[in-house]
């Protein structure tokens, strides 16, 4: 990846190549049996939706926009429907999900309405707290499931373990809503603009 785009392994800080070589590895979609991890950060759209209201050829009369690749917080989304605050947005991502989780230590999974580990992390996202959650992803993955179990059945709200229900419920307006699915899986005929993030 380095080597494409014209980087020499010299010209790298040790502490970069243990990122690239470490960490970024954990959360690119083979890890995750082909789905992009629903990840996401803040600002990340500001540059576009500053175009978009300062574009003169881009009415808002109507105008909804559907931003594919959301992610989970949905930050960017919710920013663009602050800043855009005359337009519908919808936030799509195919990890939207049913269940986060934090486990006693802190570690996050989030669960779909199946119950079933969409993506986890640890609290602290160093090498050896990635490596003891990735070193048997199956262990790690029925863990969070059977946590999700005992807190559906005695619910903690604070501290750790809690447990949340259907939490992008909580983010949707009056002009931003959410569904969930991703690239073909969703009707685009009543969207007039898109932004696509990492599908």
């Amino acid at each position: 990846m380095v080597s494409s785009n014209g980087m020499q392994a010299k010209d790298l800080s040790l502490h970069q190549a243990d990122i690239l070589g470490t960490l970024l590895a954990r959360i690119l979609p083979g890890v995750w049996e082909g789905r992009v991890p629903p990840i996401t950060l803040h600002g990340r759209h500001a540059v576009i939706d500053q175009y978009i209201k300062t574009n003169p050829w881009i009415s808002s009369d109507g105008k909804s926009m559907l931003d594919i690749g959301c992610g989970f917080p949905p930050f960017t989304t919710i920013e663009t429907a602050n800043y855009l605050d005359d337009w519908n947005i919808t936030g799509a991502d195919p990890s939207l999900p049913a269940y986060p989780i934090y486990d006693a230590e802190g570690n996050y999974a989030t669960l779909d309405e199946n119950k079933s580990t969409v993506y986890f992390q640890p609290a602290i996202p160093s090498v050896e707290n990635w490596n003891k959650l990735l070193s048997n992803s199956t262990v790690t993955k029925s863990s969070f499931e059977n946590l999700l179990d005992e807190l559906l059945n005695h619910s903690n709200n604070n501290g750790f373990p809690r447990l949340e229900i259907n939490p992008i419920k909580t983010h949707e307006t009056e002009r931003l809503s959410f569904i969930k699915g991703g690239i073909g899986q969703i009707g685009m005929d009543s969207f007039t603009h898109f932004m696509m993030n990492k599908e």
